[in-house]
């Protein structure tokens, strides 16, 4: 018999995080998420998939520019996240919290411009 038993990931693809909440998928949720840095992994989804969902979003985004501007403008990562990519030879994400968060608020001026820079 092998001590190693297989990890369960099921979970983790369903689209929530471990206390069985919904990552976000909304601008709102996304909003929401960001606001909250104390649930890690519903402000790293958010955190990290801000730049993608704002490119995709519809028209909605201009009525949530200035939420979003200000929401991603006052996310700060924790100062764990930094440290664990220091010594990392691959990282799975290539950004760092604040290279991702950088590319959002260039997202949202791109969009948005007028309602993020008024923000900003």
């Amino acid at each position: 018999a092998s001590s190693l038993e297989a990890y369960d990931m099921s979970d983790e693809e369903d689209g929530h995080d471990e206390k069985g909440r919904a990552f976000p998928q909304t601008i709102q949720q996304f909003i929401q998420a960001l606001r909250k840095p104390d649930e890690h992994e519903r402000f790293e989804y958010a955190l990290k998939s801000s730049e993608r969902m704002i490119l995709g979003a519809d028209q909605s985004l201009r009525v949530y520019a200035k939420d979003l501007t200000n929401a991603l403008l006052y996310a700060n990562p924790p100062n764990e996240w930094t440290r664990q990519r220091v010594g990392q030879a691959k990282p799975s994400n290539p950004q760092s919290p604040s290279e991702c968060k950088d590319c959002a608020l260039v997202a949202v001026l791109w969009q948005c411009p007028l309602a993020a820079a008024e923000t900003l």
